[in-house]
């Protein structure tokens, strides 16, 4: 992936630590220089699909999505700036109630 650390310099962020890797990219968690407000970073290789997975991100304003940030790139990957979401993801949280044999509430459900 390059420099990554100059790449985010570049842009105005630092890393902060990386959260998880998989087949298609990184993802980690950066503040912004500016404000020191966290953000969530998903590095991956350049693609006419990832592409176009950023112009839907851009589109896209619903309260129980991640929101999209910003977005920059290098000579092969695509850095896909992202609200941080402090109580992590919806995986997570479902692999919790499958670790612990629970279920989730209905009220949890409709939020």
């Amino acid at each position: 992936m390059g420099n990554r650390a100059s790449i985010l310099e570049e842009h105005g962020y630092y890393e902060a630590k990386e959260i998880g890797q998989g087949a298609f990219g990184t993802v980690f968690r950066v503040k912004k220089k500016a404000d020191e407000k966290e953000y969530v970073i998903k590095a991956v290789q350049k693609s006419e699909s990832v592409i176009k997975e950023v112009a839907a991100l851009k589109d896209l304003k619903h309260p129980f999505i991640v929101e999209y940030s910003d977005s920059f790139e290098d000579i092969k990957d695509l850095f896909i700036v992202m609200e941080y979401c402090e109580g992590g993801d919806l995986s997570q949280e479902i692999q919790k109630h499958k670790d612990t044999g629970g279920c989730f509430t209905e009220v949890q459900v409709s939020q």
